[in-house]
């Protein structure tokens, strides 16, 4: 996507943003941005790339900022009251630390059939 189109694509998504808040809100402030920002961008070039940048800077802090919130809710929400409740509960579903035992490996006594090797997916 070249610059020009990127700069169209930042003002076009901003003008239906405000016109999403106002068929949100029913604020009429918000028609009148929207029309301003259509008609700045057509007589002002610079006033496109200014918004492109500011609207990638903005979407990049908004992005950093929510997926660190978004994985922090559902380490502290959802992860941990599990592990927390499993420690409790004296579970090891992982059998990460076997009792009285040095290995973490099972013992399988089975006899191996040509079968059992011809299709091993």
């Amino acid at each position: 996507m070249s610059t020009s189109n990127s700069n169209k694509d930042a003002i076009l998504a901003l003008t239906l943003l405000f016109l999403l808040l106002f068929l949100s809100f029913n604020f009429i402030l918000f028609i009148y941005l929207a029309i301003f920002i259509l008609l700045l961008s057509f007589f002002w070039n610079g006033f496109t790339v200014f918004t492109d940048m500011a609207w990638r800077r903005f979407g990049n802090i908004i992005g950093a900022i929510t997926g660190t919130i978004i994985l922090s809710a559902i380490f502290f929400l959802v992860v941990f009251p599990i592990s927390l409740c499993l420690r409790l509960l004296g579970r090891n579903p992982m059998q990460l630390k076997l009792p009285g035992g040095d290995s973490n490996f099972e013992a399988v006594d089975k006899n191996y059939l040509k079968a059992d090797l011809q299709n091993p997916y």
